[in-house]
């Protein structure tokens, strides 16, 4: 039953499927992800939406100050709008004001409070005469303040009219001091993606690598079985007696099965500066590490205490392991007689160059042997 789950799992494929089965995620992909959401980027949950934020940064940025500019300007144009409202409010309200207290000394002039000597008795004269002193005082009064009686009348007005002018007068002298106050919340957290996705750019570089192998190879037919990301740790160390190194454990960015063998490659999408770069380390000594490790694991003899309960149902012929080394961008400027060095669109032709000597069958046998190296060793 087992068995036939696991070949279920490998090679059930619809009828209109005939790609290359992809096994396991990559792993700079999951590195860039948890770090983006260590980060709090959950957005950007994908290569693409990386990828995109990283091209329209710059297009995004402009069209972020370009709409503050934009607002800015359009405020200013009604801040000078509002300022000659106020003005002709300010014109209106005055002429009313003094056209009220003319007519209200008009009115005073109408009443005719003239003291005259008649027959009336005292307090009758004395009567004509305060109420003529009041309106006549009255009228002196708006006559001498009728400019102050107006600024009274109109003070919120112009309260307004000065706020308003001091505002217009700040916005024309300090334009880009306001503009870069209102700019720096809202590209905070754009610029600090940027920094954060600048940081991570070899992590960014490496998945963008590995993601076009893996569509390359989704090319190939659906014999072709693509393991990404196969690590492995060992309990017990693999010994290299000729390098007298121990292998603790491996980490395979790719390692495709196929009917002609397995092939262990390596992914590097550098750039030419860390080409020149001497303290990076040669993609051909990591390749020559995990080969030697898989070669033990896939051909050691069934005597072999570490293979022997795992590899029995293994084809009995050799497996063979190539090394091969996708440069993406720029290659290596040497090359080697352990690993095949291509370009990406060389990876295919490559693989299939090799002619078959293993069966479906048999092909199916590595794969779960693999799998299960992953839960033992």
């Amino acid at each position: 039953m087992l068995e036939k789950e696991i070949r279920s799992d490998y090679f059930h494929f619809s009828e209109n499927n005939s790609m290359a089965l992809i096994k396991g995620e990559i792993e700079t992909l999951k590195q860039l992800k948890r770090e983006l959401n260590r980060y709090g980027f959950y957005q950007l949950d994908s290569l693409e939406k990386v990828e995109e934020f990283k091209r329209d940064y710059i297009v995004r940025r402009q069209e972020i100050i370009s709409d503050v500019e934009r607002e800015f300007e359009n405020e200013l144009v009604n801040l000078k709008k509002y300022s000659i409202k106020l003005k002709t409010s300010m014109h209106v309200k005055k002429n009313r004001v003094a056209e009220i207290l003319l007519k209200h000394m008009a009115s005073i002039d109408m009443r005719h409070y003239i003291i005259e000597p008649v027959d009336e008795d005292y307090f009758d004269k004395a009567n004509r005469f305060l109420v003529g002193s009041y309106y006549f005082f009255k009228r002196s009064f708006i006559a001498t303040n009728m400019n102050r009686i107006i600024q009274l009348r109109t003070i919120f007005l112009n309260k307004k009219l000065n706020t308003t002018e001091a505002k217009i007068e700040k916005f024309v002298h300090s334009r880009e001091k306001i503009i870069g106050e209102r700019l720096s919340p809202k590209t905070k957290a754009l610029d600090q993606t940027q920094q954060i996705i600048n940081r991570l750019y070899p992590k960014i570089a490496g998945a963008i690598g590995e993601s076009r192998v893996v569509k390359e190879i989704k090319k190939l037919p659906d014999n072709y079985i693509l393991f990404n990301d196969y690590s492995l740790k060992f309990r017990r160390p693999i010994y290299n007696r000729s390098e007298k190194d121990r292998i603790f454990s491996i980490q395979i960015d790719h390692l495709l099965v196929t009917n002609s063998g397995v092939f262990n490659i390596e992914t590097k999408n550098w750039s030419a500066a860390t080409l020149q770069n001497p303290e990076m380390r040669s993609p051909i000594d990591q390749i020559e590490r995990t080969n030697f490790a898989m070669f033990i694991l896939l051909n050691a003899p069934s005597g072999n205490s570490r293979v022997r309960i795992y590899n029995s149902k293994l084809p009995k012929r050799k497996i063979p392991i190539r090394n091969v080394v996708v440069m993406i961008n720029n290659r290596l400027p040497e090359e080697s007689g352990y690993a095949k060095i291509l370009s990406l669109h060389e990876l295919n032709s490559y693989v299939q160059w090799f002619d078959p000597i293993f069966s479906d069958a048999e092909v199916q046998k590595i794969c779960e042997y693999l799998e299960h190296l992953k839960k033992v060793v």
